[in-house]
C-alpha cells in the first residue's frame, strides 16, 4: 500500500467489492435527479432567482454521498447511457464515455425550454488514510428563451478510512454558479468536516452552515425557518449561498 501513496486512483488496483453495480455514466446522470429545478430556473423572471434554483441542484449532486461510499465501474470507451424522462419531466439525457486515458465522460440533457451539458474528468491522490478526488470540468445550463448561460463547477471529494475503519465521504471547496450574460453569480461553500468522530458528533450544524447574502430564509411552502426541504427553492439559504450581481 505504501507504494500507492501519492498515485492517482486509475493507477491503483482496487478490489471489486469497492464498486457499486452501476456505470459511472449512470452515476453522472443522477445529477438530474432533481431536474425539475432546471425547468423552474428557466421560468424565473430574474437571474438572481434562477441562481437560487441552480445552486440547489448543484448541491443535490452530493445528497447521497453520506451513505454511498462505493465507486461506480469505469465505462468502456464509447459506452453510452440514455435516460428518457420526456413523458413526465420533459427532458431526456444521453451520456457517453469519450476518452479512456484519461477517463472523460460527457452528458447532454435536452428540454424544450433549456439545454444542460457537461464533461467530467478527475484527478485523484491516495494519501494513505484517505483518498482525494479533484473534479475537472464544468456544467453548462442554457435557457433557450432568454439566452442566459449559466455554469458551475464541482467540489473536491475526500474518502476517509480507506484502509482501516468505516468509510465516510466528505466534500470541501466552493461551487460558483455564474450567469455569463449579466455577470451575476452565486457561491456555495462546503466546509470540511472534522476528521475526529467525537468532533463530528458534537459539532453544531451552525458551525458548517453559514448563511450570507440577500436570501429570505423563511419558507411558506414547508412552514419552517429556515426551510430544510432538499427540493425547496431556498435550500441554498441553509448551506450558505451568497448572491452577487
Amino acid at each position: 500500500m505504501k507504494n500507492c501513496i501519492g498515485k492517482e486512483l486509475s493507477k491503483i488496483p482496487m478490489p471489486v467489492n469497492f464498486n457499486e453495480p452501476i456505470s459511472f455514466l449512470q452515476r453522472l446522470t443522477e445529477d438530474m435527479e432533481y431536474g425539475d429545478l432546471l425547468t423552474k430556473a428557466s421560468e424565473c423572471s430574474t437571474v438572481e432567482e434562477s441562481l437560487t434554483y441552480l445552486s440547489a441542484i448543484a448541491v443535490s449532486s452530493y445528497a447521497t454521498t453520506s451513505c454511498r461510499t462505493s465507486k461506480p465501474f469505469n465505462p468502456l470507451l464509447g459506452e453510452t447511457f440514455e435516460y428518457d424522462r420526456a413523458d413526465d419531466f420533459g427532458w431526456r439525457s444521453f451520456a457517453e464515455q469519450v476518452s479512456h486515458h484519461p477517463p472523460v465522460s460527457a452528458l447532454h440533457v435536452q428540454h424544450d425550454n433549456w439545454i444542460c451539458y457537461q464533461s467530467f474528468s478527475m484527478t485523484s491522490k491516495f494519501r494513505g488514510k484517505y483518498l482525494q478526488v479533484f473534479p475537472i470540468g464544468t456544467t453548462h445550463f442554457v435557457v433557450k428563451s432568454t439566452g442566459h448561460h449559466y455554469t458551475w463547477n464541482k467540489v473536491c471529494t475526500t474518502v476517509h478510512n480507506i484502509i482501516v475503519g468505516k468509510l465516510w465521504v466528505d466534500q470541501s471547496g466552493e461551487i460558483v454558479v455564474k450567469e455569463h450574460k449579466t455577470g451575476a453569480s452565486a457561491r456555495v461553500k462546503f466546509h470540511p468536516t472534522p476528521t475526529s468522530p467525537a468532533r463530528r458528533r458534537d459539532a453544531s450544524p451552525a458551525a458548517y452552515f453559514r448563511r450570507t447574502g440577500r436570501l429570505n430564509t423563511s419558507c411558506r411552502e414547508h412552514g419552517t425557518t429556515p426551510c430544510r426541504a432538499l427540493k425547496c427553492c431556498l435550500v441554498t439559504a441553509i448551506i450558505g449561498t451568497q448572491l452577487s450581481s
